[in-house]
């Protein structure tokens, strides 16, 4: 089945390309400020975790915050027993990639279910104008 575009596509599409080709440039920016970033972080590694700090730059200064609490579970065999195995395997996840890892190839096979149910990729690419079709003499 192919599926009928609105009227209005072309300008959509046209629209979304132009966007695409003006943040292209910053997709390098945003890797290496990423980069910057990972680095800024990394002096802070012996940092207690409920101290902040800023750091000085001759334009800019980097406030880094203290560490944001997170919590997990000790235990998942205790927890099943606690809550009971069925509110247990109702509510618990595991990974694909630590089952593959864990079984067999065949196993994992009749274990699991693939489909292309995933998303979809959107690529913009410069439309190339059709040929001029020539008269023959």
């Amino acid at each position: 089945m192919v599926m009928k575009p609105p009227a209005n596509a072309a300008q959509i599409i046209d629209e979304l390309g132009d966007i695409e080709k003006k943040l292209e440039p910053l997709k390098k920016l945003k890797t290496r400020r990423d980069q910057l970033r990972a680095q800024v972080l990394g002096w802070t590694e012996k940092l207690e975790p409920n101290k902040g700090q800023i750091f000085d730059g001759l334009r800019f200064a980097v406030h880094i915050s203290p560490r944001s609490s997170q919590c997990s579970i000790r235990s998942m065999a205790k927890l099943s027993e606690k809550v009971g195995m069925k509110a247990f395997l109702t509510h618990c996840s595991f990974t694909l990639g630590k089952a593959k890892e864990l079984l067999s190839g065949d196993d994992f096979k009749k274990l699991t279910v693939e489909g292309q149910t995933g998303p979809r990729d959107v690529s913009i690419v410069p439309r190339v104008p059709a040929p001029t079709q020539r008269k023959a003499a």
